[in-house]
């Protein structure tokens, strides 16, 4: 039987392009980006069955658009937000996010 390892660190650099983002256009991007639609989202948390009070992290969260579907649910998750774009973590100043 193999044996698998409990946590498994990787050290990665980040490409320029993501690095870099939209640059200073963030708000741009997330006016002109569409939302989620909440059927879509509901079903996928559904699917995932994440308990409440659970950690939830959301990799390439860029301005929180998906973020907000996620707070406003009532199970009342703890969210960490991995993004690679300065830019659009600076916008994100919620007590329930870490970025």
């Amino acid at each position: 039987m193999r044996s698998v390892p409990k946590s498994i660190e990787v050290a990665m650099s980040v490409h320029p392009t993501a690095e870099k983002g939209f640059g200073s256009d963030s708000a741009n991007y997330d006016a002109a980006r569409p939302d989620h639609q909440p059927p879509a989202v509901e079903k996928l948390l559904e699917n995932l069955a994440i308990p409440a009070g659970g950690r939830l992290v959301e990799i390439g969260s860029g301005t929180g658009k998906f973020t907000a579907h996620l707070l406003n649910r009532p199970e009342k998750w703890e969210i960490v937000c991995v993004e690679p774009s300065a830019v659009c973590t600076d916008d994100k100043d919620d007590g329930n996010i870490r970025t």
